[in-house]
């Protein structure tokens, strides 16, 4: 559309008005033939600028530019920070023509043509009139807008975004440029055929108006237009816009209700840009991006410059560096020639030096060779004298450990000798003790000889009066007659046995039938896992919630309920896509509760607490409202049917009787009907049923589901919003087989009804069982009684043989105490023994005073050569600290000489 701006009035005609284009250099173009430019006060004052009068029609005038131009008319001297002194600063900035290229500056401006309004007031490409037919909201409509500013005033819902629609499409522009539905089919009225839109568009001056016309249809895709009457192409039309710069697709000047999020999020470069389009020039886009080209390129200049720059300083630092190379080289110059004649000099004054030493040298070391010599002289007689002590030190150290070396003998063989003593002694002493003990043994053995004459006596009287003993075969008859009874016991016990091992097989297998149809059962039940997996996929914190409540109902007062995607189903599948549509994501996941109590406890377990253990971000959708009184369905059984509608939503679906509250209250089922055949339902009638009680409703007619709502102003027309069914994903189950669910449980009742006559034939069994283990118990009470008397019998007999054991073996013992040696023969060995030991001892003493006769001598003879060996070392150690000290002299000498 063309951009309409605040323009004032000229002298000749206060009603014309004309559009305002910008300069690149931020000046109007108007009516200004030259600039006066005029220093005040010195550099950096502001220009004003002069117009003379214009030249072109009266009509046109010049606005205000807030960019560079102020109220006053002076020219903003930041928007150019070149001055007019004799800097290159003060240098015209190069101008661009009206395609954008660089030209060099010029006096003269180029002014841009612009279309100005008729005598009627309206610009070229103004809408001067619109009409409508069966389009949205309109039947038909027709009205006439003004040459300046329009504003549509309505309530919600009364058809005004329909006007701007229809102005888009009117002018041969894309649905899609509207944001609503992407086929031009959907624009026209619901139950119509066909429809069009007519818009006149204000000609260029002189000329006829366009009057366009787009006529569409509901059952294509495509539409037809005319230009001024005759069919013509969309080409043509979009040329024809193109001329008159009418620009529906930019937000700037055409914005849809529904692109305002897009224009929204658009980058101020693309509002600049889209302003600039909008504007009405052409080349205000040439413009900018020849001001981005020029800036770039200053930058690029200002780079390379500041890169001189451094490059200079481097140099320059450099060329310093270089300078003090030189200054130091020439200095190494100078001092290594220094050197050169020095190093000519040294050898000589080191050679008259080195001779000066040499002759001082020579007569010092004639002064300490004579020393030396006197020295050595000095020291020989202290020498060999201690040569010889040396010797005789040796000597007396040998003749000292041969002494000390035979008193060590004689003391180990004292040691050897007071060792046999030793043992001798202990020797004696036992045969002392064996002499002292010979009483004791006497009398021991004559009361062993006592005890067992006594022992025997008694066990020969018990041998002699042996007690009255049942016969052994006797007992043995009656243990075989009782073995012969228990046999037939046992034989009733394993065919008992028998019996019940197969009666508990019976039970076996009717309790893996049961368990079998159960399982079947189980699998054709466990929908509710399968749909809790699918869960998992799409919201794996709620699944896990989920999982929680299923281990945790008990912590409720009253059933909290899954997900309506989980315990909800609809049997018959027809309606399956139908009724999920009615719902929204957050509606098939979430936890519905039946009182405020439970509310608040769920929402501390999983939101609030964390004591369920989800993820720390993870937020649960609850759900509890308090009961009242709802809405009644819209239209009555009878009408529903005439209507051409099947059922209400609400009884197309199977949940919890806790959750048809949810359902109704906050999903609305109750009031959303459905038709399966959307030819058999009439859209229209549908639409006044559900909206008479004024509220709205929502009902599907096939697959489209019509959302109807009156609006509260005016005459309350009905609206309807119509969305296609999409193919459900949640509420999708297989339902379970009845005849295949009844077969399992007459099986299950089957093997039930033949369990409990096994469980009897079972309790017959176990009392069989328990009579034969009476009888089994009687069985071993009375072996266990023969069993003992017969035991008594055996351990009597066995005593008896004890018994005379016992005394065969005292007769033996008694006959060796009897026979033993007497005590006298007995104390003569001892006595004798004790004599020759005696003797033993009295040899031994006699050689140990000798050994310590002899190693007293050899301890006296050993320490008189000890202290002749330490007298000796005594003298040895002198002399050698007085040879020490004369040798240090000479070795003074020595070295003082050698140096």
């Amino acid at each position: 559309m063309p951009r309409r701006t605040r323009a004032e009035p000229t002298e000749g005609n206060t009603d014309s008005f004309k559009e305002n284009s910008v300069l690149p250099n931020g000046i109007k173009d108007g009516p200004v033939k030259k600039e006066k430019a005029k220093d005040e006060k010195g550099k950096g004052k502001a220009k004003r600028v002069e117009p003379e009068p214009a030249d072109e029609e009266p009509d046109q005038t010049q606005a205000d530019d807030d960019a560079d131009v102020d109220a006053d008319g002076n020219i903003d001297t930041d928007s150019d920070p070149e001055n007019i002194d004799g800097t290159p600063r003060s240098r015209k900035r190069t101008r661009v023509n009206a395609e954008g290229d660089f030209v060099p500056s010029t006096p003269k401006r180029e002014q841009v043509a612009t279309l100005p309004r008729d005598d009627d007031g309206f610009i070229p490409g103004s809408i001067v009139r619109i009409k409508l037919h069966n389009f949205l909201t309109y039947d038909w409509v027709e009205f006439r807008p003004g040459p300046y500013l329009n504003m549509i005033l309505g309530p919600n819902g009364t058809g005004k975004s329909s006007i701007a629609c229809a102005i888009c499409l009117g002018l041969n522009w894309p649905p899609s440029i509207l944001g609503r539905a992407n086929e031009i089919s959907s624009f026209v009225k619901h139950g119509k055929e066909s429809g069009y839109i007519e818009i006149e568009l204000k000609g260029a001056k002189g000329q006829k108006n366009l009057v366009i016309r787009r006529n569409l249809s509901a059952k294509s895709k495509g539409s037809t237009l005319t230009l001024n009457g005759q069919s013509c192409t969309g080409k043509e039309i979009t040329n024809r816009m193109a001329k008159l710069n009418v620009q529906v697709g930019n937000l700037c000047s055409f914005l849809p209700q529904d692109k305002v999020s897009e224009f929204a999020q658009m980058t101020p470069q693309q509002l600049l840009r889209e302003t600039q389009r909008a504007a009405g020039d052409v080349h205000l886009s040439n413009w900018h991006d020849t001001l981005i080209t020029a800036g770039k390129e200053l930058k690029s200049l200002q780079d390379k410059s500041n890169d001189e720059q451094e490059r200079l300083k481097t140099m320059q630092e450099r060329n310093s560096q270089l300078e003090r190379d030189v200054q130091r080289y020439q200095e190494r110059k100078r001092i290594e020639k220094n050197i050169a004649v020095l190093k000519v000099l040294i050898p000589v004054n080191e050679y008259h030096e080195a001779k000066e030493r040499y002759q001082k040298a020579k007569d010092r070391q004639r002064e300490l060779h004579a020393r030396v010599r006197k020295l050595k002289d000095r020291n020989a007689p202290a020498h060999a004298k201690l040569e010889q002590l040396a010797a005789q030190h040796k000597e007396y150290e040998k003749a000292r450990e041969k002494k000390k070396t035979a008193s060590r003998q004689k003391f180990q063989q004292m040691k050897n000798k007071w060792g046999e003593n030793d043992k001798l002694e202990r020797d004696a002493e036992d045969v002392t003790n064996k002499l002292d003990g010979l009483k004791r043994a006497e009398k021991e053995r004559i009361k062993k000889i006592k005890e067992i004459q006594g022992h025997n006596e008694k066990w020969q009287k018990e041998l002699d009066n042996p007690p009255k003993l049942e016969e052994l075969e006797v007992i043995n008859t009656e243990m075989r007659k009782i073995n012969r009874e228990h046999s037939q016991t046992v034989t009733r016990m394993e065919d008992l046995q028998e019996r019940q091992k197969k009666n508990v097989d019976s039970s076996a297998a009717q309790q893996a039938n049961i368990s079998g149809a159960l399982d079947q059962l189980k699998n054709l039940e466990d929908e509710r896992h399968r749909k809790l997996e699918k869960l998992r996929t799409w919201d794996r914190d709620m699944a896990d919630a989920v999982v929680w409540l299923r281990n945790h109902q008990d912590k409720f007062k009253m059933e909290v309920f899954e997900p309506p995607m989980i315990c909800c189903t609809v049997p018959d599948r027809r309606y399956t896509d139908a009724i999920e549509a009615c719902f929204n994501q957050d509606q098939l996941k979430i936890l519905v509760t039946q009182c405020e109590e439970d509310y608040t406890a769920l929402n501390n377990y999983l939101n609030d607490s964390g004591q369920a253990g989800l993820r720390k971000d993870a937020r649960i959708n609850i759900w509890f409202r308090p009961k009242i009184d709802l809405s009644p369905p819209p239209m009555s059984e009878a009408e529903l049917k005439a209507l051409g509608f099947d059922d209400y939503a609400i009884n197309k679906i199977e949940c919890p009787d806790g959750l048809l509250w949810f359902l109704t209250r906050e999903v609305n089922l109750h009031r959303t009907a459905i038709g399966l055949d959307a030819s058999k339902v009439d859209v229209n009638a549908a639409m006044e049923a559900v909206s008479r009680d004024g509220g709205g409703a929502k009902f599907i007619a096939g697959k489209v589901m019509n959302t109807v709502s009156r609006s509260r102003y005016g005459k309350r027309v009905a609206t309807n919003m119509t969305k296609d069914l999409r193919p459900a994903r949640n509420l999708v189950s297989s339902t379970i087989d009845p005849e295949i669910k009844k077969k399992l449980d007459q099986i299950i009742q089957e093997a039930r009804q033949a369990l409990e006559v096994i469980n009897e034939d079972a309790n017959n069994l176990a009392a069989e069982e328990r009579e034969i283990r009476a009888e089994e118990a009687l069985f071993k009470k009375t072996f266990d009684a023969l069993e003992a008397r017969k035991k008594a019998v055996n351990n009597q007999k066995k005593h008896l043989a004890t018994l005379a054991a016992k005394i065969e073996t005292n007769k033996n013992k008694l006959r060796d105490l009897e026979n033993a040696p007497s005590v006298e023969d007995e104390r003569a060995k001892l006595k004798k023994r004790l004599f020759e030991i005696s003797k033993k001892r009295v040899r031994i003493v006699k050689e140990y005073t000798q050994l310590i006769r002899a190693a007293i001598t050899d301890q006296a003879e050993a320490t008189r050569s000890g202290l002749e060996f330490l007298q000796v070392g005594a003298n040895k150690n002198a002399l050698e600290a007085l040879c020490q000290e004369k040798d240090e002299k000479y070795q003074r000498a020595l070295a003082e000489f050698e140096e």
